[in-house]
């Protein structure tokens, strides 16, 4: 249908083709490629997101940029789901099974995610402002750049975690698990209730804590 409507407008133009001194080549080129471009705008399957809404799991489904605000997922399997750019404000996984899933750039502000594992998972530059993340396991989870801030970290499993360049600000990461943690120039500056030991060889380096810079990591 798209197509349909380029070669249309090609014919429409091509009366004007000398003056506008290009060649309907090229013209056609520059119109395929904005629809192709538009077309990625909402790459997610349809048919993915009507799955998890209705059975509440989608393994491996591709429900990148989709908008599940304020849904119920709890318990939910998206074991190796592509939620990339996937609007999940407020949304409920307490408890879901999401090793291995993507969610690079995802909105996960205010989300629930106490219990979730999360083992593997990609939330690089990832949203989770003021998210619960109590007791989720997070072991070798991507969170480099990820907005922290005011997230709830009580109790997380964080080993081997990479948070390089994250912003902890007002986090609480109380009794959370940071051996092996990775945190090199992360911001923990304000992060509340800092009742947690940083076990060797935890790598901390141009590290913002509350008591000040840590270097300790650094080689």
């Amino acid at each position: 249908m798209m197509l349909a409507g380029i070669f249309l407008v090609c014919r429409i133009l091509e009366a004007q083709e000398k003056e506008a001194g290009i060649t309907m080549k090229h013209l056609l080129f520059g119109l395929l490629l904005f629809a192709f471009s538009t077309s990625q705008v909402s790459a997610f399957d349809e048919a993915h997101v009507k799955k998890l809404k209705t059975q509440g799991s989608c393994v491996s489904c591709d429900l990148s940029g989709a908008n599940l605000t304020g849904a119920n997922l709890t318990g939910a399997n998206l074991k190796g789901a592509d939620l990339s750019k996937a609007n999940l404000t407020r949304v409920n996984l307490t408890g879901a099974f999401l090793r291995w899933a993507n969610l690079s750039s995802a909105n996960l502000t205010r989300a629930d995610l106490s219990r979730a594992n999360l083992r593997y998972a990609n939330l690089s530059s990832a949203n989770l402002t003021r998210a619960n993340l109590s007791k989720a396991s997070l072991l070798k989870t991507n969170l480099t750049k990820a907005n922290l801030s005011r997230a709830d970290l009580r109790g997380a499993n964080l080993r081997w975690a990479n948070l390089s360049r994250a912003n902890l600000t007002g986090a609480n990461l109380n009794e959370a698990y940071l051996r092996e943690v990775y945190m090199t120039e992360a911001d923990l500056s304000r992060a509340k209730k800092m009742r947690v030991k940083f076990k060797k060889p935890a790598i901390l380096c141009r590290t913002k804590l509350p008591s000040g810079v840590d270097n300790s990591g650094c080689k």
